[in-house]
């Protein structure tokens, strides 16, 4: 639990900084499986016309959305409450409107992570070229965007 004191407020910033480092978590994560899955869809799938590139890529994205989803839901509850965000409503922003606003920015974090994974997986075949490139426009996005 925190406080609105120099370091509670420090606190929570912390929190909201280790909080953007779960995207390098994701993406050495999605990226291999990417790379590797999208090998044996040019090994096989594409060879017999099974399915399309498209759809690959799409199912990908599905299934990955679903699992960003849960895992919002699991890393917002244990982000939020524990630093004490839900105690310190005002009277113009109360603490449901800052919970939802929250969820809704950590969500909308971890499908952007999800997304550029998978984009640049896509466009790149060596696995820690890809890495790198994903780090790096992440942080590049965190500097000139946050």
């Amino acid at each position: 639990m925190t406080n609105l004191e120099i370091q509670g407020i420090t606190n929570i910033l912390f929190s909201c900084f280790l909080f953007s480092i779960v995207f390098t978590i994701i993406d050495q994560q999605i990226i291999p499986r990417f790379i590797d899955g999208s090998a044996l869809f040019e090994a096989r799938e594409y060879q017999s016309r099974t399915y399309s590139w498209p759809v690959f890529v799409a199912a990908n994205v599905i299934v990955e959305s679903t699992w960003m989803s849960l895992a919002s839901v699991l890393a917002f509850v244990s982000w939020y409450y524990p630093i004490g965000l839900w105690k310190y409503g005002d009277e113009a922003f109360s603490t449901s409107n800052r919970a939802s606003l929250s969820f809704l920015l950590v969500w909308f974090a971890l499908l952007f992570a999800s997304t550029l994974s998978q984009a640049l997986a896509a466009g790149i075949r060596d696995t820690q070229t890809a890495v790198n490139i994903a780090q790096l426009l992440f942080s590049l996005s965190l500097i000139f965007c946050g």
